[in-house]
């Protein structure tokens, strides 16, 4: 393979790696391609700390490496197999200069090659020996196509290129983000119990949350992070399958002593954590005894934040081309690491007491004074509201030497005395201007055979039109009608009124109503019993009496029950 690799110009790579159930994870598998064969290399064999001989075609600037987001690739390439990548170019990058919707290997697969990968493989246990066939076929399918790909990516942005213009060269763009990814070097992840910097330390994970803790809850937070830490170690395991993110949180805020408290906390409880319960319950015990006059958790956040921004411009202004090789060994004696406590020695306060914005924060009074007035203090202090801000305009004025017009005193003039105004404006109101739309007759010279505007005084428009004899005659037949139907309601007044007069009539020579002796509605049933025994009726059943809510039954009924069919037999709905 080696020998093949030599003679080609450019390489497709490509890592599977696992990391569910190991501390930092293990190269299981790598794919190589060319343009005429797919090469897949177990790196779990013996061979593994044999595998620095492909640094003569990894480290060959003459032959180009294709891989898609290269990131952790370059990492992992030198932690277990000590290669590193000269002359990379990352089709991830590519994407982005492009400005592609999609940026994942999956959606060029769709995109030039129409193949729908099989992601759900990427997390699989590819330490699995011997290999499925889909395994294999998802693996050899990453780095197959990755070569034509590249091939339609660098044409398009070769196309897409300003070459005049250093700013719209994308193609010197996508190399120069490519050779930083390379540039990338492995560092053991060493653990900072205290100030909590490293790869696998507590502040990366502080940084990333929004929860406040108390110094007890931040004491209890670091020991149980740094205890999950050092069981990973021991057993060579994954964390976050210890105990996840956020069961850390769980735990510091609610600070169990005892085992059920912390089962409940966590929930999904691994066997580990079952099996060393007690040895993390004692600890979190101390902790929280300690955490009492602990660091306050925000001071602590703040005095790394200073450090990392005092030390920043330092690394930011370190040559590109000052970098050693990756392949040579940096000297020890030359790079003397600086120690925690010169690391965290800074002059930077950890507040402020001034605002670009508002000027002093903080209010000074007088120590000495023994007895102060009361003050009401705003908590975002204002500038002090004298006279000479509000008379600004005025000094301005001054300087410049001129001054504003002066305004006449409005005097009152009498309605008599004011002048005519004019009402052939452009707005008026009709209600103003009085008058109505006069009729035809009464206009002199109607006669005119055109349709004309003519305007007649000062607050009237008329409009004469052409008269036909169709259109007389229409008018007269409409003028008929109304007539007829005024002579109508003439009639139908007339019967009304009559009508009304003949019941007022009655209505005086009718008697007034007695309400002494009218019947009662509460003793109906005596007055109907005396009345009886008058005419010689015997009482044979018992009256009823009156009953007011007797005629309720004569409303309309509503509608009938649902019927519901029982199971297992059919049934005729009746309507």
């Amino acid at each position: 393979m080696l020998t093949e690799l030599k003679k080609a110009k450019e390489i497709a790579v490509d890592l599977e790696h696992h990391d569910n159930r190991s501390y930092i994870g293990m190269v299981s598998l790598m794919q190589i391609s060319t343009r005429d064969k797919d090469w897949i290399v177990d790196t779990l064999k013996p061979w593994r700390r044999r595998l620095e001989c492909l640094n003569e075609v990894f480290a060959d600037p003459g032959i180009v490496k294709v891989l898609h987001g290269a990131y952790m690739d370059v990492i992992w390439l030198q932690r277990d197999l000590g290669l590193y990548i000269v002359g990379l170019f990352d089709t991830y990058h590519a994407t982005r200069s492009l400005g592609y919707h999609g940026h994942g290997l999956a959606f060029l697969l769709s995109k030039f090659v129409k193949w729908t990968a099989q992601k759900q493989h990427q997390l699989a246990d590819w330490r699995i020996r011997p290999l499925p066939t889909e395994l294999f076929d998802y693996a050899r399918a990453d780095t197959h196509f990755l070569l034509y790909i590249f091939d339609n990516m660098r044409n398009e942005l070769v196309s897409r290129s300003d070459f005049k213009n250093p700013e719209g060269n994308k193609v010197r763009d996508v190399l120069e983000q490519s050779k930083q990814v390379a540039l990338r070097r492995y560092e053991h992840p060493v653990y900072d119990a205290e100030f909590g910097l490293g790869t696998m330390s507590w502040y990366g994970l502080v940084s990333k949350h929004s929860m406040q803790l108390t110094p007890q809850q931040f004491a209890v937070f670091k020991a149980a992070h740094k205890w999950r830490d050092t069981v990973a170690r021991e057993q060579d395991e994954s964390p976050l399958f210890i105990m996840p993110n956020h069961s850390l949180w769980s735990v510091a805020r609610d600070m169990p002593v005892d085992k059920p408290a912390l089962f409940s906390a966590v929930q999904h409880v691994s066997h580990i954590l079952r099996l060393r319960a007690d040895e993390l319950i004692l600890l979190l015990i101390r902790a929280k005894a300690d955490g009492v006059n602990g660091p306050d958790f925000y001071v602590t956040l703040q005095r790394i934040a200073n450090m990392l921004e005092a030390e920043r411009p330092r690394i930011d202004d370190t040559p590109m081309t000052a970098l050693a090789p990756a392949s040579a060994p940096v000297p020890v004696a030359s790079q003397p690491a600086p120690s925690v406590a010169t690391k965290f020695t800074s002059d930077v306060p950890l507040r402020t007491t001034k605002s670009a914005f508002w000027g002093d924060l903080l209010s000074h009074y007088d120590t000495e004074q023994s007895v102060r007035v009361p003050d009401i203090d705003l908590a975002l202090p204002l500038p002090p509201l004298t006279a000479e801000i509000f008379a600004g305009a005025s000094l301005a004025e001054d300087q410049t030497g001129e001054s504003s017009p002066a305004r006449e005193k409005p005097t009152f003039i009498a309605k008599e005395d004011r002048p005519a105004e004019d009402e052939r404006t452009d707005i008026f109101v009709v209600k103003q201007l009085g008058g109505r739309k006069r009729k035809r007759g009464d206009i002199e010279g109607s006669a005119e055979p055109t349709r004309v505007l003519d305007r007649m005084q000062d607050d009237e428009i008329i409009l004469k039109e052409e008269e036909t004899d169709s259109e007389t005659s229409k008018r007269a037949k409409r003028a008929a009608k109304m007539a007829a139907k005024k002579a109508g309601k003439t009639k139908k007044s007339v019967g009304k009124k009559h009508r009304a007069q003949v019941d007022e009539q009655a209505n005086e020579n009718e008697p007034a109503f007695d309400y002494a002796n009218a019947p009662d509605v509460l003793h109906a049933q005596d007055t109907r019993k005396k009345s009886d025994k008058k005419k010689g009726k015997k009482d044979k059943k018992k009256d009823a009496g009156f009953n007011p809510f007797s005629q309720l039954g004569n409303a309309p009924k509503g509608l009938p029950a649902r019927q519901k069919e029982s199971a297992g037999r059919s049934k005729t709905f009746s309507s």
